[in-house]
């Protein structure tokens, strides 16, 4: 290889094997969004939540709240186990649903027929389906 292979070769061997870096003056290497020199930002912000809503421990996650509620689920129903689901939920916990092998107990939404809108159901509706079922884990 000539001279000018030569230099690119070592030019490409300078870099950073990972995306997104920047070299810093001092010579060490700082990622954008790295976790190795993170410098424990999230476990803080993590322990901070956790704190603030009184809980043990409490995880951040990234996709929005869709793969939390897939995640969360298998927490209180698991396969073959019956949950309390609304007609009317978000699409994350059907799939939720679907992905875990839950079996959904249907609980009708109340329509308000003034502003034709389908609101969650009542607390009371929720109450008297699960006292109709009473080997549900939870409700959605």
């Amino acid at each position: 290889m000539g001279a000018t292979g030569d230099a690119q070769r070592a030019q490409r061997d300078e870099r950073s094997p990972r995306p997104f870096t920047i070299r810093r003056p001092d010579g060490r290497l700082n990622g954008l969004d790295d976790r190795w020199e993170s410098q424990e930002v999230l476990t803080q912000a993590e322990e901070r939540m956790a704190d603030a809503v009184g809980a043990e421990q409490a995880f951040f996650s990234t996709c929005g709240s869709s793969l939390s509620v897939k995640t969360a689920m298998p927490a209180v129903a698991g396969p073959g186990e019956k949950m309390l689901v609304s007609r009317n939920a978000h699409k994350s916990v059907i799939a939720g649903v679907i992905v875990n092998g839950v079996h959904p107990v249907w609980v009708h939404p109340k329509f308000d027929t003034e502003r034709h809108l389908a609101h969650p159901p009542e607390p009371t509706t929720y109450a008297r389906r699960c006292a109709s079922i009473l080997t549900s884990r939870a409700c959605c």
